[in-house]
């Protein structure tokens, strides 16, 4: 079974998304489970920087998009996983992800750039078929991926190579849909037909509904958050899109990468630790303290917030709870700002007022994040809405309880624990508000204590988080499409 990953993002090189620790992983456990999967993504800045050998092929992928011609050069490498990468260098622009796909680009210009991706995928897909390895399924990642599908359900029937080809999508990140406006369709290179009826509506057309729409199968990272879709929580077009689906629609809940994000092996963390012999945890936090600047004296909770800093992982929550989470809680808390962009001038200001208490880091480093999750003993994620819980397991990974509201996939990762944690895997809330917040936060604090902290953590280091049972689910959906029809 020959599978193309496309992606535009792969942890660690472009960060540590949802969907950048998805493209990390699945392909590797779908190479183990006997598949031949190369992983396709654009030539990005950050590839080369990290010292990622690449090669560059000296025939280019020809092809037309809207009625003009595109060449784009091809790059092959290996991921340090030995699954096969291939770079694709869009209209010579090499690049960070925000600057070639989104950020400072009109909606014509990005819709372009995203179906010359999309098309540069389908035909590479035909150059392997005519090299005798013929492409058994097109795995779509997110809104700008998703553009395969309908690509490809119009090259099918011209193209013998790709008349086996089956497209999925999964969908790491609801929120972003890729709309485009009304008047950029046309570069999209897509007949009327399909901006007009499908995921279309007076203000566009959005691409990540339309590849949902035409998948032959489509994956959510949750039950919750696929029902929140269907719903329409993120909005009329995907709900339509899937209401209107004829193939498959799974929830699959996603797994933690153990190659990278494992307590008994970390490289980034002074201290290693299992479920066994916890001791090194205790190490982890003292080490972190340290290198955060936060005094040693005392026994306090430690508290960590990863957060882009935005409305989505409710930024205003977790700045109107932290007074009163310091000062009812005596934790201390570290606030890692991953977004580059983020405004954090409200943040700064709060931490100055709280001196020792607060600790603000702006783009924290990945080894940094690993310490992080090691040494805390709470994950504060007051989400207002969330696809994966990614940050939730792993946190859960390092035997750090998170305290998140119990909104999306966090309501499917996150079970409450009891006030002497006997149950539970971490602490929940429901509304949206700093005194939610800073209560499940007192609930914590309660069991704060040696036996029932120990107890939690235990429990948390025994969770299965690995990909295994996911990777067999998606590889047992891709072989049935593989099998050959009578």
């Amino acid at each position: 079974m020959d599978i193309l990953f496309a992606t535009t993002d792969v942890a660690p090189y472009t960060g540590s998304s949802a969907l950048a620790e998805v493209a990390a992983a699945l392909p590797k456990h779908l190479k183990l489970l006997g598949a031949s999967v190369a992983l396709v993504a654009p030539r990005l800045r950050a590839f080369e920087e990290a010292g990622l050998f690449v090669a560059r092929r000296l025939t280019p992928l020809s092809f037309e998009v809207a009625g003009e011609k595109v060449d784009v050069t091809v790059y092959d490498g290996r991921l340090p996983s030995q699954v096969e990468l291939v770079l694709l260098d869009l209209e010579n622009a090499l690049g960070d992800r925000d600057a070639l796909l989104t950020a400072g680009e009109n909606d014509a210009a990005r819709a372009r750039r995203s179906s010359i991706f999309a098309r540069a995928v389908l035909e590479l897909a035909v150059v392997r078929s005519r090299q005798g390895q013929p492409v058994d399924v097109v795995h779509a990642n997110d809104a700008v991926s998703a553009l395969v599908v309908p690509h490809l359900a119009l090259l099918r029937d011209s193209e013998p190579a790709l008349r086996q080809t089956r497209a999925v999508v999964s969908v790491h990140d609801p929120r972003a849909q890729g709309v485009i406006a009304r008047d950029a369709v046309p570069a999209l290179g897509l007949p009327a037909s399909f901006t007009s009826s499908l995921a279309g509506s007076s203000e566009g057309v959005t691409s990540l509904a339309l590849g949902v729409q035409l998948a032959e199968a489509v994956f959510f990272p949750g039950e919750t958050v696929l029902r929140d879709a269907r719903e329409g929580t993120f909005g009329r077009n995907l709900a339509e899109a899937l209401a209107a689906r004829t193939g498959t629609t799974r929830a699959i809940e996603p797994g933690i990468d153990a190659s990278r994000w494992a307590p008994a092996t970390d490289v980034h963390i002074p201290a290693h630790f299992d479920p066994e012999d916890t001791s090194g945890k205790a190490r982890c936090k003292g080490a972190l303290l340290s290198e955060l600047g936060f005094a040693l004296e005392g026994d306090f909770p430690l508290a960590v917030a990863v957060t882009t800093l935005d409305e989505s992982s409710g930024a205003e929550v977790l700045l109107a709870a932290l007074p009163s989470i310091v000062a009812t809680t005596e934790a201390r808390v570290a606030v890692l700002v991953t977004e580059a962009k983020a405004d954090t001038a409200k943040l700064d200001a709060l931490a100055a007022t709280l001196g020792d208490s607060v600790r603000v880091v702006k783009r924290p480093a990945e080894g940094l994040q690993h310490r992080a999750l090691a040494g805390a003993d709470w994950l504060l994620a007051p989400h207002r809405d969330e696809a994966t819980a990614t940050l939730a397991r792993l946190a859960q990974r390092y035997g750090t309880a998170p305290i998140v509201r119990a909104v999306g996939a966090f309501a499917d990762t996150v079970v409450d624990a009891d006030a002497t944690c006997e149950t539970g895997t971490g602490f929940t809330f429901q509304e949206s508000a700093p005194e939610a917040l800073t209560a499940a936060c007192q609930r914590a604090r309660t069991g704060y204590g040696a036996i029932a902290a120990a107890r939690l953590r235990r429990r948390m280091l025994r969770l299965d988080r690995g990909w295994d049972r996911s990777a067999r689910v998606h590889d047992r959906i891709f072989r049935a499409f593989a099998a050959p029809t009578s």
